[in-house]
């Protein structure tokens, strides 16, 4: 029988994959953290994060760190982001995180959040 060696890939995931900041007052900010967690015993290379291209522009990611950059395997990285409402209303975006993962190498977090 050969023994064939298990060839472990990148997987992103974040958590949480969906965040409501709920009802912020004008000017006043609020901040969120999400986890980027390699799952499955490789190295993930992260290559870029930013903001979607239709993210109001109450959000923000204060503290982005160098990239490229990578999380160890079975491990994980914060990232911080703002919400600070210039305006009344409901505002809505992304963040998008691009790494080597072969099956999704753009994970998307969802942001909601309200002015008050």
């Amino acid at each position: 029988m050969l023994n064939v060696p298990t060839i472990y890939e990148p997987v992103i995931r974040v958590c949480p994959k969906d965040h409501d900041f709920g009802k912020v007052q004008v000017g006043r900010q609020a901040t969120a953290t999400v986890t980027i967690m390699d799952c499955d015993g490789c190295h993930l290379h992260i290559s870029d994060i930013h903001l979607g291209d239709r993210t109001d522009s109450a959000f923000s990611i204060p503290d982005l760190p160098f990239l490229p950059t990578v999380v160890p395997s079975e491990s994980s990285m914060c990232l911080h982001i703002a919400f600070c409402p210039r305006r009344k209303g409901c505002v809505s975006g992304c963040v998008e995180i691009a790494s080597d993962d072969p099956v999704k190498p753009l994970a998307c977090v969802i942001l909601h959040g309200a002015g008050v």
